[in-house]
């Protein structure tokens, strides 16, 4: 209990306005967050919401860009379909989630994807062209 006070103090204390890269960095992780709180086998561990938490409120993006970036990450991972290839695997055709998550945070297009919601979010604040 400690642990998540001390989370939300040390957060409630966060002023800073964030750079354009530290909000890109701060959203492609609350991304993966998302994608392994909702997508997965078993019951996601409690660490992974609390990451999904920070993550969430840590950002300054606003409401309109978590939903573009859960679209995102939904679309992506109906669409991508990884099988476990392992053969003493008894759920050979089940989807293996985690390493889908993961190469959805690693590939260059979720990368464009994310720094470009955000940069349409930026772009509004500071009235851009």
């Amino acid at each position: 209990m400690i642990k998540y006070i001390l989370i939300f103090v040390s957060l409630t204390f966060f002023i800073q306005a964030n750079t354009l890269e530290e909000e890109v960095s701060l959203a492609k992780d609350y991304s993966l967050a998302y994608c392994l709180w909702n997508f997965n086998q078993t019951a996601p561990s409690n660490d992974i919401a609390v990451a999904q938490n920070m993550y969430f409120q840590s950002m300054k993006i606003g409401y309109e860009a978590y939903k573009k970036i859960h679209h995102y990450v939904k679309n992506n991972m109906t669409n991508n379909y990884i099988f476990d290839i392992n053969m003493d695997n008894p759920r050979e055709n089940e989807p293996v989630y985690f390493i889908m998550c993961l190469d959805m945070y690693h590939s260059k297009e979720f990368h464009t994807e994310i720094e470009n919601i955000v940069k349409e979010v930026v772009c509004q604040w500071e009235n851009c062209k």
